[in-house]
């Protein structure tokens, strides 16, 4: 499974019935994920769930979405995943993406771990583009 894709699904629909909480597997990178989307403003927090029943303990991340009206017609924040299992997206720090005119957020997965394209452009490191956020 693609936990990348399946993170961004979950609060993608989430936004659009409008809920409030959504809860998500929680695994290393869907925890960096959801932290880096939580700072740069799209969530407005996350918090670690564990349940456990008889033989197993489960974990999830609780992620609060922001608030829509309903009488407004606000569109949800646009998700998209940009490397795929079978199709991967690299670049070094010289071609970072700049969606948007930097009106929006690519989060890159690096050597120094899962950060933003503002952030690996000021380390100077490249790697895969997981995806874009606006």
């Amino acid at each position: 499974m693609h936990t990348i894709a399946d993170t961004l699904t979950r609060i993608r629909n989430a936004q659009l019935r409008k809920a409030r909480y959504v809860l998500i597997p929680k695994t290393n990178m869907a925890k960096q994920l959801v932290m880096i989307l939580s700072n740069e403003g799209f969530l407005e927090g996350v918090e670690e769930l564990s349940q456990k029943t008889q033989k197993v303990s489960q974990h999830f991340l609780r992620v609060s979405l922001p608030e829509q009206s309903q009488t407004t017609k606000a569109k949800p924040h646009v998700m998209k995943v940009v490397s795929r299992p079978g199709c991967r997206v690299y670049v070094n720090c010289k071609n970072i993406p700049t969606p948007r005119q930097n009106m929006s957020v690519c989060i890159l997965s690096t050597s120094k771990g899962l950060l933003t394209n503002k952030e690996a452009r000021l380390l100077g490191v490249g790697g895969e583009v997981l995806c874009t956020i606006w």
